[in-house]
């Protein structure tokens, strides 16, 4: 692509500013806070970032909003404060696709003065638009329509929407407009109601192609660019400073999700003391195997609920959600991976820290575990890496997976693994030789060494091998010995370094998995499978395409991307692809029974987006159906229709 002659570098494209039909938004922040963020990470330093701010709220109206949270905004608000957070990247042009699509007929026009405004103050404004009222489709100044195929039917001044009106009535053989129809449908109708005229060649040969193409050919002549050329406007420093202010208000503000944690420690920890509470010490074997089981299942069931609830209440709000902002953010040329990965795994680490000092204080206190400084200080630490370990895991299935369900499902699995090869339930020497890797690979095993040791090593008072008022033996044994043999010797007090430095590197690479999925992994590889039938005229069938083969081929093959669209083959495209099946005069199926291979040739076009359920129901008006249920729809609504069609033929 060339822009003024010249090939159009990066630099040069970000001079323009996109804004999409979803209103993506870190929604705990303020309209305010929004579009400090998008202009510091964005404008160069020397730019007057405050000045730009104020504009870009004056010209979008959003000033007596500017303290509310997004999240408390309505659509058209939220539709502005989308187009204000690219608007204040200072663009010279601006794309928006669909802005009006989900709003209703006032909303609109309250977005469409605000993108007019944007216009006259010297910026070029490109919009895509579908079907808009008489009102909205006066306020443009010029029109680019397209038809299937994205061929060009006209281009050229829309004057109030006289000039596409007095195009199409000069056309031989296309009706009038009526009184006070609208020239937006007009148009569109009378391109429906011709599937035989070729508007595309007709375009061409007219003078206002001509003049076009003139028009082209003189600004495509090579010019200087007078733009700077800036890679980047905001270095790491400055990304990791917007990135984490931003974050660290969002994990404040959502209180559900960092109180309810506190309230969930609280309460376990809570009930593990009150169930276990030893006033008079260790003096059968019975009590110490019931405490050291305590001692390993308190991390253990912890370090599952931190999973749990990172996936629940942090994943759907904060990862699943924000991802897609992250996505939107990254491509804008807001900050990169890094520093975002950096931030996302930072400002849990306080979070963690309060957890972990609540959940070891109320524990350690309640079940009578080693009253010493040095065995807490390392009960905590430990709990404290496991923890974090187990928050960083429930990021990355969040991240990498299709949704929340298989992300949690994922998480029962690799801590029963987990659990069950940390040497607790299953000694390592009983442990098959083929599977012993899973021993040394087990974080839990870390974490049951390093608190054993620490709380049983050098604990040599004597302990009857019985329970209470139950004589096993009458010989005693010290407490130090008993742990180590309850274990098979696989504990050794002299691997606390080892073990937290293991801990270390498990957390570390958690961390960069997540990081590369956030860079690699794009938005529309993962998420859940949809399909529903889309207007024929948006996209066009490829019939050389490799998806292009018989349905019962297509239905063997796996569902990919984000959602799936099922798109029914135009029809005047069907006439020229399968002349076998369709009649060219009617425009219809020769015979009810080549219904079925029609269809099977039409279901096979896929199309990648990123809308969630509410957002598909809004823009296609009915909920996403399985890939059966919409085949069958398809085949009794073309069924129907050839059926409806012999009737009036018949009748005629």
């Amino acid at each position: 692509m060339d822009m003024n002659g010249n090939a159009l570098m990066r630099s040069v494209q970000k001079q323009f500013g996109y804004v999409e039909q979803f209103d993506l938004h870190c929604l705990t922040a303020t309209v305010q806070e929004a579009l400090e963020f998008s202009a510091s990470l964005r404008l160069p330093a020397s730019e007057d970032v405050t000045r730009i701010i104020q504009a870009t709220l004056d010209i979008l109206e959003l000033h007596g909003d500017r303290g509310k949270r997004i999240s408390d905004l309505s659509n058209e608000q939220s539709k502005r404060v989308t187009i204000g957070v690219e608007l204040v990247a200072n663009p010279s042009i601006l794309f928006l696709d669909e802005p009006t699509s989900g709003l209703d007929v006032h909303a609109a026009k309250v977005v469409l003065d605000a993108i007019l405004r944007i216009a006259r103050s010297g910026r070029t404004v490109i919009c895509t638009i579908h079907q808009p009222s008489f009102v909205l489709f006066a306020m443009f100044d010029a029109l680019v329509l397209l038809r299937t195929g994205g061929n060009m039917v006209y281009v050229g001044p829309l004057n109030g929407g006289n000039a596409i009106v007095e195009y199409f009535e000069a056309i031989p053989g296309i009706r009038k407009c009526r009184d006070r129809e609208n020239p937006a449908s007009y148009m569109l109708d009378v391109m429906a109601a011709n599937p035989r005229t070729d508007f595309s060649s007709i375009y061409k040969a007219s003078a206002l192609y001509a003049d076009n193409e003139r028009t082209i050919a003189a600004a495509s002549a090579p010019t200087q660019l007078r733009m700077p050329a800036r890679r980047r406007q905001s270095n790491y420093a400055t990304q990791l400073y917007y990135l984490g202010l931003r974050t660290t208000r969002k994990y404040w503000r959502t209180r559900e999700y960092s109180l309810g944690r506190v309230l969930i420690t609280v309460f376990v920890a809570g009930i593990f003391g009150v169930l276990y509470r030893r006033g008079d010490g260790l003096q059968y074997t019975t009590q110490l195997q019931s405490q050291a089981l305590l001692v390993f299942v308190g991390p253990l069931f912890m370090g599952i609920i931190s999973v749990i609830t990172v996936n629940e209440s942090l994943g759907l709000p904060v990862v699943d959600a924000e991802r897609m902002v992250f996505f939107r953010e990254r491509a804008s040329g807001m900050y990169a991976t890094l520093p975002y990965a950096i931030v996302f795994a930072l400002v849990e680490v306080p979070y963690v820290v309060m957890n972990s000092l609540v959940f070891s204080g109320l524990f350690y206190i309640l079940v009578g575990l080693k009253a010493t400084a040095d065995a807490f200080t390392w009960f905590c630490g430990y709990y404290f890496l496991y923890n974090l370990f187990a928050t960083y895991l429930g990021q990355l299935l969040v991240v990498i997976l299709p949704d929340l369900r298989t992300a949690v499902m994922a998480t029962g699995g690799l801590n029963s693994l987990m659990s069950l090869f940390a040497g607790f339930f299953i000694h390592k020497d009983n442990i098959p030789a083929a599977w012993s890797f899973m021993y040394w690979m087990s974080p839990l095993h870390y974490v049951l060494e390093g608190m054993m040791c620490t709380q049983y090593a050098d604990n040599h008072a004597s302990i009857a091998l019985s329970s209470k008022g139950t004589i096993l033996s009458r010989e005693n044994t010290t407490v130090s010995a008993y742990v180590f043999e309850m274990f098979g010797g696989g504990l050794s007090a002299d691997n606390n370094v080892p073990n937290v430095g293991f801990l270390g590197l498990c957390i570390a690479v958690v961390k960069i998995s997540t990081f590369l999925a956030m860079k690699f992994v794009s938005a529309s590889a993962r998420g859940r499978h949809f399909i529903t039938m889309a207007d024929s005229d948006n996209e066009s069938y490829d019939s050389s395409s490799p998806r292009s083969s018989s349905y019962d081929d297509w239905t063997k093959e796996p569902l990919v991307g984000e959602k799936l669209c099922v798109y029914l083959l135009h029809w005047d495209k069907a006439t020229q692809d399968h002349p076998d099946i369709f009649d060219t005069t009617l425009i219809k199926p020769k015979d009810p029974t080549t219904i079925y291979r029609c269809v099977s040739e039409c279901v096979i076009h896929y199309h990648s987006t990123t809308l969630t359920r509410a957002q598909f129901e809004l823009e296609y008006g009915m909920p996403p159906r399985s890939r059966d249920e919409e085949i069958m729809r398809l085949r009794h609504a073309m069924l129907a229709q050839y059926l409806t069609e012999v009737e009036m033929d018949r009748k005629k």
